[in-house]
């Protein structure tokens, strides 16, 4: 069998049996069916983030207890390679999720990266929340942390503030990961989760 299935509705698009096998298919021909026409209008891919969201795309490294398919980081990556030849901006809003999840599967005792994987498993994507800092060179390392996190003990929440620097894919993430002081315990919070969306 070829590495490669062609999908004739798609045009040149291409899926590997893999991503065929795990239920990507016609979701990949979607995307790529409708690819030039979403970047002319500057539509947004909301819908298709979320097709991939609810057929597990992001948890994929997972074990199947866990909400995932249990594949290599080899299988992921060709899956991801499909998804980018259908649209490379859909593929790339994923990133900062995979890698997030691929960091916590490495250390799944710690209860920070078990709460990235139970997110991951109830197919929702962790995005990188990169915060203001009084750094102006690229690539120093910021010695501050400007962005805070406000405890709002009426609703039980962080509210967090100051200015977020772009991390692709963030517009479709469901939870985020960032630095900010602490308002109760005025502390750097190093790995802080986010409150996800509601």
């Amino acid at each position: 069998m070829s590495e490669f299935t062609h999908l004739a509705s798609a045009g040149p698009a291409l899926v590997s049996p893999l991503s065929a096998t795990l239920g990507f298919a016609q979701i990949i021909d979607e995307v790529a069916a409708t690819a030039a026409e979403r970047e002319r209008a500057h539509r947004l891919p909301y819908e298709e983030i979320a097709s991939l969201k609810a057929l597990g795309f992001g948890a994929l490294r997972l074990p199947a207890d866990a909400g995932g398919r249990g594949v290599s980081l080899r299988e992921l990556l060709l899956v991801a390679r499909d998804v980018a030849a259908a649209d490379s901006n859909i593929a790339h809003a994923f990133r900062n999720h995979l890698w997030q999840v691929e960091a916590a599967l490495r250390r799944r005792e710690h209860p920070f990266h078990a709460r990235v994987l139970e997110l991951a498993g109830q197919k929702k994507t962790i995005g990188l929340s990169f915060v203001e800092s009084e750094v102006t060179a690229a690539g120093a390392r910021p010695t501050k942390v400007l962005s805070r996190l406000q405890w709002d003990a009426s609703r039980d929440v962080y509210v967090g503030s100051g200015d977020k620097v772009y991390a692709t894919g963030n517009l479709y993430n469901d939870a985020f990961i960032g630095l900010a002081v602490e308002s109760r315990m005025a502390a750097r919070c190093n790995t802080c989760s986010i409150a996800a969306r509601a």
